[in-house]
């Protein structure tokens, strides 16, 4: 099976560390940190890998630009 094409951001919690960075309804991201995004479970897997706290630089895609931005990662809800 092939792997799933990376989805653009659905939601973005109001002062939430996506929204703290600027990330967008529709955003792609291409990388998290030094690892390629090029499905939801690759970035499932770099975003776990890190700490909530940890400072991570994304590679997004947004309409034709290519941007970078830092996200300080949150903890998930429950956890």
């Amino acid at each position: 099976m092939a792997p799933r094409p990376a989805p653009g951001i659905v939601a973005v919690t109001s002062g939430g560390p996506a929204d703290k960075a600027g990330l967008r309804l529709g955003d792609v991201i291409t990388t998290a940190g030094t690892d390629r995004t090029p499905d939801d479970t690759a970035l499932s897997q770099a975003l776990a890998a890190a700490q909530p706290g940890q400072q991570v630089t994304l590679a997004i895609a947004r309409s034709a630009q290519q941007l970078t931005v830092q996200v300080t990662l949150g903890e998930l809800p429950g956890s």
